[in-house]
């Protein structure tokens, strides 16, 4: 399945939550019975339910492109340890061409990633589990690649 994830951040950046009772933005609504409402709403008309907000939101999609790298650091990890037990050509797992195409798909993941973690440090959220980019730098590292989150 291929996800356009510059579209992705975009859309999550732009997310204004509004309360379809009142129809004012608001930054955290209440999803009751399929409807966002704001928190006075959602208590005028006896409506319980989950909460949401923008930086859940946000949140979501940085653990789904988290999810997206660390397979790919675990394709490579796979790669190297093939060509580390001494398999040549074929510890390639795809052929040149469509290596580097892959290759190309993940440094624009590792852009958009970039673009979503300035987009929580501009609004001051806090990012989760900040440790997971030097690990998942490191790994990338260790298999002679480079990666655009650090070094």
């Amino acid at each position: 399945m291929h996800i356009d994830w510059r579209r992705e951040v975009n859309d999550a950046t732009a997310v204004k939550i509004v309360c379809e009772e009142c129809e004012q933005e608001v930054a955290v609504a209440i999803r009751a019975n399929g409807r966002l409402l704001c928190r006075a709403c959602a208590e005028a008309l006896g409506q319980s339910g989950r909460e949401v907000s923008y930086e859940k939101i946000l949140h979501q999609v940085l653990l789904d492109m988290r999810g997206r790298l660390d397979d790919w650091a675990g394709l490579l990890e796979r790669s190297c340890e093939l060509r580390r037990q001494g398999r040549g050509n074929n510890g390639v797992l795809l052929e040149d061409r469509d290596w580097n195409r892959l290759v190309e798909r993940y440094r624009r993941l590792e852009e958009y990633y970039l673009a979503l973690h300035r987009v929580f440090r501009r609004r001051d959220f806090p990012i989760p589990d900040p440790g997971w980019r030097s690990t998942y730098v490191e790994r990338v590292i260790n298999c002679g690649y480079t990666s655009k989150l650090g070094d």
